[in-house]
């Protein structure tokens, strides 16, 4: 899974790094450039694979572990928010802020995902400016929620540096 797992972070860096270059609005463009190309045929392809990421990653009750708070139990969230406050970075492992981060995250690429397969399949029709729109809404949602995801990463890395 970890190269799943890198394969993933490295097609979101690829859609990410294209955006600014995309010329895609209403429709593809009839000669579209390279930054289109790059960010329809690797979006196109990871919907399966985040998909598939996220089936295996809840699986025999792993989502436990990244959602907790579909169980109501909250309570490890809230003990890693007031260690934050108090300077103490949160464990990796169990179900607190960290493990709920990459939760997310996981949520947040998948509705990208989604999105951006519901604007390709209704392009040329009046929907697919709703689905633009979601689509640039859930886009900027697993952003912001990757970035947490690698300071939370870099704060476990330098726990355990700090540790050895």
């Amino acid at each position: 899974m970890r190269k799943i797992h890198w394969l993933l972070a490295l097609a979101a860096v690829l859609l990410i790094a294209s955006r600014p270059w995309l010329t895609i609005r209403r429709v593809i463009p009839d000669d579209p450039g390279w930054a289109d190309v790059i960010h329809i045929v690797v979006g196109l392809g990871l919907g399966p694979l985040a998909l598939f990421y996220l089936a295996w990653s809840c699986a025999q009750g792993r989502w436990r572990r990244y959602f907790p708070w579909l169980r109501a139990d909250v309570g490890p969230l809230l003990r890693d928010f007031a260690g934050l406050v108090r300077g103490r970075i949160p464990a990796a492992d169990g179900s607190g802020l960290f493990p709920v981060i990459k939760g997310l995250t996981m949520l947040a690429l998948l509705a990208a995902a989604v999105t951006g397969w519901g604007w390709w399949w209704t392009e040329g029709t009046r929907e697919v400016i709703a689905w633009r729109d979601a689509h640039a809404l859930a886009a900027r949602v697993f952003v912001i929620a990757l970035a947490l995801h690698i300071v939370a990463v870099a704060a476990h890395v330098l726990e355990l540096l700090r540790e050895g």
